[in-house]
């Protein structure tokens, strides 16, 4: 009976820190496949975690008309936007990928400093504003 009320109280954490995905990812640990031994101990398989070089790849929502956040890991239509203005005013030589790596985030980054932002590769959705504009800085 105990076992069986702490998977239900481990699987509902679980829930709820997936559901609520990175506002939880500081605070509440990630927790595996729970088993029960025979001396009722709770084992807990802990999951592998991505290394600094291996974003996790989330998409990021495209909204017409308006911008999300966007930072490393993320990819879809609104990163590929992104990539192929980089490329227009001449901060980014790379391949579209539709993903914020490396690259992507140094030539953000380059961008960010040129038009007066603070340069964190992290593309808010002001700053998004301001790099489809036509008023955007180009690379020199």
């Amino acid at each position: 009976m105990l076992s069986t009320m702490i998977n239900i109280i481990l699987s509902l954490a679980l829930a709820v820190a997936t559901a609520f995905g990175s506002l939880f990812a500081a605070y509440v640990p990630s927790v595996g496949p729970v088993a029960v031994v025979p001396d009722g101990a709770v084992v807990t398989e802990q999951p592998t975690t991505p290394q600094p070089d291996e974003p996790i790849i989330t998409e990021v929502p495209a909204v017409e008309g308006e911008y999300a956040t966007i930072q490393r890991g993320q990819s879809g239509e609104a990163v590929l936007a992104l990539q192929e203005r980089l490329t227009e005013l001449g901060y980014y030589t790379g391949k579209l990928t539709g993903k914020m790596d490396s690259p992507t985030q140094l030539a953000y980054k380059k961008f960010e400093k040129a038009n007066g932002f603070n340069a964190n590769g992290i593309a808010s959705p002001e700053e998004q504003m301001v790099l489809f504009s036509e008023g955007a800085v180009a690379a020199e």
